[in-house]
């Protein structure tokens, strides 16, 4: 499991994606390969993270 804990942490995933993808045969899907399923799960979660982090910022500042 991959726990991105920091906003570059989050960018070299992003960007370890796009790598990812683009040197992958176009046929096959993102799901198909485990690692970028596995780093897009933890972007998925941070971001997750950082918008419900953020929400509850913007509510206490109400």
């Amino acid at each position: 499991m991959v726990k991105i804990q920091t906003e570059q942490d989050y960018k070299f995933v992003i960007a370890e994606i796009k790598n990812l993808l683009h040197n992958t045969n176009p046929i096959v899907t993102a799901e198909e390969i485990p690692e970028i399923k596995t780093l897009s799960m933890a972007a998925t979660e941070y971001e997750l993270i950082k918008y419900d982090f953020t929400k509850r910022s913007l509510n206490q500042a109400s």
